[in-house]
């Protein structure tokens, strides 16, 4: 039994140090730069990676678009890869952690978004999988082309886990916040299955400035400034999204003579005045490219029912813009 002690503990001697040996002579950083790119077909580059046995640190990382352009940069991210799955030709990610990240959302004239494209398991190339996503101190910029929309989200944290990687590696928790302003934010928190294309969630918008949404107002409403707040819970189910939702309005300055969701400015500040804010329970439903929904029309019933007269003006392209910008 000794002897057998012995034996093994001889060869796991050895494998270490023949571990070590290779780590100190093989070009080991250039390698797994080369198995990165190679794998991505070069939509992910590094300016150096240094190695700590199961974590790499990356500096100067750039994510490119599917056009070329420049979809993600990070001065630095901490990446924990699986050694065993390189050795296989599979860029395994266990977690990406990145700090001051910057990512560019762009969708083009033609309404497409454009993103990065990897090459997929099966290929004559290295697969790509990434099991986790840790994101904090970061900017989201959103240039929405087709509506002249320039957006900018700061102090993103973006938390995504797999929940069971290895018996269920399709299902997923994840958790985001942003700051839009000097006093908006937007949280995100939920779970799902992207298998089966199922997924649960809350979505929380906290004072977020209505001139954000002003591009994707239709018609000619003239709101100089208000806060919006909602709260929904999202269900989506093989593309079909049902989301019950609160909205809140308050801090509203409408020019006289105006509208807002097919109502008169002056029914509006009475109600505003009255409450000092505008509660509604409205829903959204639909496919994820045709979602619908009924706020204009709960808010023409909560207006009836509040001032007891009637609405003059049925202009309700306002509140339709405001709807389709609805991330869900």
């Amino acid at each position: 039994m000794k002897k057998i002690i012995r034996i093994s503990a001889a060869a796991l001697i050895t494998a270490v140090v023949a571990v070590i040996v290779l780590y100190m002579i093989l070009p080991v950083e250039s390698y797994v730069i080369s198995t990165m790119e190679k794998a991505t077909d070069n939509a992910v580059s590094a300016g150096s990676v240094k190695i700590r046995w199961n974590m790499v640190r990356a500096d100067d990382v750039i994510v490119k678009a599917r056009d070329g352009s420049e979809f993600l940069r990070a001065s630095k991210m901490r990446v924990g890869l699986s050694f065993i799955g390189l050795l296989k030709r599979n860029v395994d990610i266990k977690y990406i952690e990145a700090d001051n990240m910057q990512l560019n959302l762009k969708r083009n004239r033609d309404g497409k978004w454009v993103l990065p494209e990897f090459k997929r398991s099966g290929s004559s190339t290295p697969s790509f999988s990434i099991r986790g996503l840790d994101v904090s101190n970061s900017t989201i910029n959103i240039d929405d082309r087709p509506k002249g929309a320039r957006l900018v989200l700061s102090n993103v944290k973006i938390d995504i886990q797999r929940t069971n990687p290895v018996f269920s590696p399709s299902k997923i928790k994840y958790t985001a916040s942003a700051e839009t302003g000097p006093s908006g934010s937007i949280s995100i928190e939920g779970q799902g299955d992207a298998a089966q294309k199922t997924y649960k969630g809350l979505v929380h918008f906290k004072d977020i400035d209505i001139n954000m949404l002003k591009p994707y107002m239709q018609g000619r409403s003239k709101i100089k400034r208000g806060l919006l707040s909602m709260d929904s819970t999202v269900a989506v189910e093989n593309g079909y999204v049902r989301a019950p939702s609160k909205l809140k309005l308050r801090s509203f300055d409408i020019e006289k003579g105006d509208v807002l969701m097919g109502v008169a400015g002056p029914l509006i500040v009475e109600l505003i005045k009255k409450h000092g804010e505008i509660n509604l329970d409205f829903n959204i439903w639909g496919r994820w490219d045709n979602l619908q929904n009924n706020l204009s029309e709960v808010f023409q019933k909560k207006v009836i029912a509040e001032t007891g007269r009637s609405i003059t003006s049925p202009v309700q392209e306002v509140i339709k813009g405001i709807g389709k910008l609805l991330p869900f």
